[in-house]
């Protein structure tokens, strides 16, 4: 008998992998989508094009939110760590 993963749960497996790392980025991409669309638009009505305000109050926006979500992400990662850690002997098969 063949003890080791199917084709199919190595497929669940993978695309769970991709899941996990899509929703750790995403709050992070979408602020910074957010918040460079704003400063786009606000430096096109004011006709301010200086490079710094963008590149300041995306990097501090980032930096917080990266310190307030950085436990869930982790908490996230960890758990997809142990599952790979887990099926590791299935996978070699």
């Amino acid at each position: 008998m063949r003890s080791g993963m199917t084709e199919v749960e190595i497929l669940a497996f993978v695309r769970q992998i991709l899941v996990t790392g899509l929703v750790v980025s995403a709050p992070l991409l979408l602020l910074i989508s957010v918040v460079g669309l704003g400063i786009s638009i606000v430096q096109a009505l004011t006709q301010v094009q200086e490079q710094a305000v963008a590149f300041v109050a995306k990097l501090l926006l980032s930096a917080g939110t990266l310190f307030l979500i950085a436990p869930w992400m982790m908490g996230r990662l960890a758990e997809l760590l142990t599952q790979v850690i887990t099926n590791l002997g299935r996978m070699a098969r």
